[in-house]
């Protein structure tokens, strides 16, 4: 786990600094977690098992992720209380690119370079996300 979070690091200091690296991810309070409890986000590991956080390890990631987009300016975060997906990660580079990630058992990725699709993953989060 420690050499995939240095490579996803190493990875994320490259993004943003040829361009802005765009994450959509929920904030839900203590009831809907406790209902729909949250998964830690290593589906790059594609490992057989998912990782569930606790409440208050989930609130700490979105207050050191809140941290680093404020540190960085080519970083930006969307947190919402309303997100229409549960276990899907969404990441941008602008209208470059597109990632989807299944965060769950099996992980899967799709990386998304048409435009025309891009364009569509940004409308549909900045619909869904207000």
């Amino acid at each position: 786990m420690l050499k995939y979070l240095n490579v996803q690091r190493s990875i994320f200091e490259d993004a943003t600094k040829v361009g802005t690296v765009t994450e959509y991810f929920p904030l839900y309070d203590n009831d809907e977690f406790d209902s729909h409890p949250v998964t830690l986000s290593l589906s790059g590991l594609f490992m057989n098992t998912d990782i569930m956080y606790t409440y208050d390890t989930y609130m700490e990631h979105v207050k050191l992720t809140r941290a680093t987009a404020d540190l960085n300016e080519h970083y930006d975060i969307y947190i919402r209380n309303r997100y229409p997906f549960r276990n899907i990660q969404i990441t941008t580079n602008g209208e470059k690119m597109a990632m989807v990630s299944k965060n769950t058992v099996p992980a899967i990725h799709f990386v998304i370079h048409h435009p025309v699709l891009v364009r569509s993953i940004l409308n549909l989060m900045e619909e869904e996300t207000t």
